[in-house]
């Protein structure tokens, strides 16, 4: 029996969609990946409340699909690509714990947006962020046997609709998905539903601890107890518990009516005596134990992990515990093999040992925010934290936008919920790369500060790209070092600690890369050795001055949304900036040198080595190539040389022989077609080579918010040779166009111009570019030796205005119409190009606001 069309085509067309939908969005699943309801006693444990862990098998379809055509994935995973996808999965609720229980939906991270439903009924959107969040369950909505919950996940970023925005300079890959553990807190119908704390360290040993609770009666059905009466009567016992021998440091407890359907907060007050502080060197962690008791009963059981310390930033330095202070940190951004995000708790608990051991005490989650587990283990093995909110070089304009200011402070306050209760973290950050000249900058983190202060008491602070601030409501200011010499930014870090105080400046990350790998010495720049002496330097010069201390940036490579320039192109988008690889071999002369410093062991020797000289032959060879060549055609062909020379000297002539239809070879235009080609791609390729590292054009391409644009540029930039083939080729093409647009243009006019004579006309009005060809030659090394670099760029503007004069001059001519109007028409063409461009970029992304910020920056760096 034969198909019917129709039939067929429908299923082609099904499956391609589905194709299209699956192709472009790839999943990315840990290998070794498993979680127990009891692992979560991170967050909090009880003897009374039970976890029921979602994890494992989720089916996954495509939002916009109407077919609903579903794949199974696990959780927690990722998802490379920008979807917007739809997880499911099937649980039950224990039917015991349906009457009398309370039920908590807790996410310990997704990204970005997400959804979420029970039963097809819509309970929750998540507007945003990576952090931890929670939401109750409705009772009435779940069901007794199967229940479905639905999470709509949108990984899409935007240029000012979200934190972090779309253009991020070396932000860690952004994935997708459910990528951390989901799991359903089942809660007793009269509990302890928020418990936080604050506290304060009193001399030397003392602390006045403060626990605010909300407690919830939402046991509708009553049951009396043996003396008959409601059962509203309650005890709440707060103690404080040592976390080594078990034994109860201090305890308070407190009589209480909570009617049916009732909330009551309460507020206790315990002073200690002779606590242990916690330090970096011996990190005493307490347990604080939370218990609602009815008739002696326990009816609810909250335990949480706690320390106690004062760190304070004085104008003289930092404090901790009474005595001086100095951080000796490093950037730290989780991630296993190429997976930004998904680490299983060996992994993480692997890195947090690994920095302890080479002698750091300060850790900040940077670009990214950490998974409970990792505070958790940094209170356990004596690492203080910052956090801080995943923002960098925030364009004015948006700083100055009351909307996203108001966005700001709702991320912010979400975003400190979530870690309120880690005493370990010792900070929060508002982000990075800010202009402490900025009026616009500066109003932003004051406004952000006071925002937070009023119910924050931990330490705040920001990160400036520049080394002035004009105005500071912070408690702490950070400097960012990125492949600049150690000496000349510490000399200007010195003059803002003279400003605002040894303890209120501290270097928020030095970072240096090292994509040349290694060499014979630290005279070889972005190598192994040149960035242990970078280090070497900075934490040198920090042993001897006073101060807040320093961030090493960072802990270990890590992978990018795109491939950098500074970092060094490769395809795998890595990031070279770490003090370690991402396989953690500890080999590496960084790590040696850093650890060397920090524990004041032997002293690691960094080898001075021998420049090596980095100029690619390629540009040598193919200039000489192309010089032989144009020699070559020259010197055999008359005709060719007497064109080339009336070209030149007498081009409106020229140009009337070509409108007149006198003989003009076209074997020799498109052999001089050539030769331009070449010689402008090997100009290009030098140009790009000699930018190679440079984070001004790296910063440029990131704002203009285009992922291919950044890798084309940055693959053609590392590899010279394929650069100078591939731009001499583009060239090829962009004069053919050149071409085209002078045929499109004669359309206009009276006079007919044939496609042949507007492709010579083209061709020959880039004649001047063959004179560059010695320039070009060596244009690469005039760059590196910084022998009048900006002279060398007037020179090849000249050429490029002389060529686009001609190309006016020669249009005129053949199209037999008054100079004056192909003048006007061209820049008015020129003006209208660059403002379209200008306009889509703008709309699309951006781009405008965040190009004209990435040139301001640098313009203040340079002064």
């Amino acid at each position: 029996m034969p198909i019917r069309r129709d039939v067929f085509l429908t299923v082609v067309i099904v499956l391609a969609t589905y194709i299209s939908i699956f192709t472009q969005i790839k999943f990315k699943e840990p290998s070794d990946y498993s979680q127990k309801e009891t692992q979560f006693s991170f967050i909090e444990s009880s003897s009374v409340r039970k976890t029921i862990v979602l994890n494992g098998s989720w089916s996954v379809y495509n939002y916009e699909d109407d077919k609903k055509g579903k794949t199974r994935v696990r959780v927690p995973s990722v998802f490379e690509g920008e979807g917007d996808l739809v997880y499911e999965k099937a649980f039950e609720i224990p039917e015991q714990y349906l009457g009398n229980h309370n039920f908590e939906l807790n996410f310990l991270g997704i990204n970005y947006t997400a959804d979420i439903s029970i039963n097809n009924s819509l309970i929750f959107k998540h507007t945003g962020g990576e952090y931890p969040f929670s939401l109750p369950l409705p009772k009435d909505l779940l069901k007794k046997k199967k229940n479905i919950i639905s999470v709509r996940v949108s990984s899409k970023l935007d240029p000012e609709g979200t934190i972090p925005v779309k253009q991020r300079f070396l932000f860690p890959r952004s994935y997708g998905g459910i990528f951390r553990d989901v799991y359903i807190r089942v809660i007793p119908s009269v509990n302890l539903n928020n418990v936080s704390y604050n506290y304060e360290v009193t001399g030397s040993s003392g602390v006045r601890l403060k626990v605010i609770t909300r407690i919830s009666n939402n046991q509708f059905v009553q049951k009396n107890d043996s003396l008959g009466s409601t059962g509203s009567m309650y005890e709440l016992k707060t103690s404080i518990v040592n976390d080594t021998t078990g034994g109860e440091i201090v305890a308070g407890s407190q009589m209480l009516q909570i009617g049916t359907g009732k909330e009551r907060s309460v507020n206790q007050v315990l002073q200690m005596g002779n606590v242990r502080l916690w330090t970096p060197e011996r990190p005493m962690v307490y347990r604080l134990r939370m218990q609602l008791l009815r008739g002696g009963a326990v009816v609810d059981e909250v335990v949480k992990t706690v320390s106690f310390y004062s760190l304070k930033s004085e104008k003289e330095g930092l404090v901790l515990n009474g005595s001086g202070f100095k951080i000796q940190g490093v950037t730290y951004i989780p991630g296993s093999g190429n997976f930004t995000r998904l680490m299983n708790y060996q992994e993480m608990e692997e890195d947090i040992k690994l920095i302890k051991e080479t002698g750091f005490n300060f850790v900040k989650f940077a670009r990214r925010t950490p998974h409970p587990y990792l505070l958790s283990l940094c209170e356990k093995y004596g690492l203080l934290a910052f956090i801080e909110v995943p923002l960098n070089s925030v364009p004015e304009t948006l700083a100055e936008d009351y909307l996203f200011f108001d966005r700001s402070k709702n991320y912010l306050t979400r975003f400190l919920k979530a870690y309120n209760n880690y005493t370990v973290i010792a900070g929060v950050g508002l982000g990075t790369g800010y202009l402490g000249t900025s009026e616009a900058h500066l109003y932003y983190l004051n406004n952000m500060y006071k925002e937070v202060r009023s119910g924050y008491n931990k330490m705040i602070y920001a990160s400036f790209i520049n080394y002035e601030v004009n105005e500071n409501l912070l408690d702490m200011i950070g400097v960012e070092m990125l492949n600049v010499p150690v000496k000349e930014a510490l000399s200007y870090y010195e003059s803002l600690k003279e400003k605002w105080g040894e303890g209120k400046v501290f270097i928020g990350e030095a970072g240096y890369t090292a994509n040349g790998g290694h060499s014979s010495g630290y005279t070889n720049p972005h190598t192994y050795e040149a960035q242990a002496k970078f280090f070497d330097e900075l934490i040198t010069h920090e042993e001897e001055t006073k101060g807040a201390g320093y961030f090493c940036h960072t802990m270990f490579d890590y992978y990018g949304d795109y491939n950098s320039l500074v970092s060094g192109y490769n395809e795998e988008g890595l990031i070279k900036l770490g003090i370690l690889g991402t396989d953690r071999n500890t080999s590496r002369l960084s790590y040696k040198v850093i650890t060397s410093k920090l524990q004041n062991s032997e002293k690691v020797t960094i080898p001075l080595g021998i420049k090596k000289d980095d100029s690619p032959m390629v540009f040598i060879i193919f200039g000489l190539g192309l010089a032989l060549f144009l020699g070559f055609l020259a010197n055999s062909t008359r005709r060719f040389r007497e064109d080339a020379s009336r070209a030149l000297i007498r081009p409106y002539n020229f140009f009337a022989d070509i409108r007149d239809m006198r003989i003009i070879s076209g074997f020799h235009t498109t052999l001089l077609a050539i030769i331009v080609a070449g010689v402008m791609g090997l100009i290009t390729s030098s140009i790009l080579f000699s930018l190679r590292e440079s984070v001004f054009l790296e910063k440029l391409l990131v704002s203009v918010g285009n992922t291919k644009l950044m890798n084309i540029i940055s693959y053609l930039s590392w590899n010279p040779i394929e650069a100078t083939l591939y731009l001499s080729a583009f060239s090829f093409v962009f004069e053919a166009f050149v071409g085209l647009v002078i045929k499109t243009g004669s359309l206009f006019v009276m006079n007919k111009v044939y496609l042949s004579n507007a492709y010579y006309t083209g061709v020959w009005s880039f004649l001047p570019m063959v004179l560059s060809i010695p320039l070009a030659i060596v244009l690469y090394r005039l760059i590196a030796a910084d022998i009048l670099v900006v002279y060398l760029y007037i020179i090849l503007a000249i050429f490029g205005l002389l060529v686009i004069y001609r190309l006016l001059k020669g249009m005129h001519v053949i199209y037999d119409v008054i100079p004056g109007r192909v003048y006007i028409t061209g820049f008015l063409v020129l003006v209208v190009i660059v403002a379209v461009v200008y306009l889509v970029m703008q709309y699309s992304n951006s781009g405008g606001d965040y190009l004209f910020h990435t040139i301001k920056e640098f313009k203040i760096k340079e002064v």
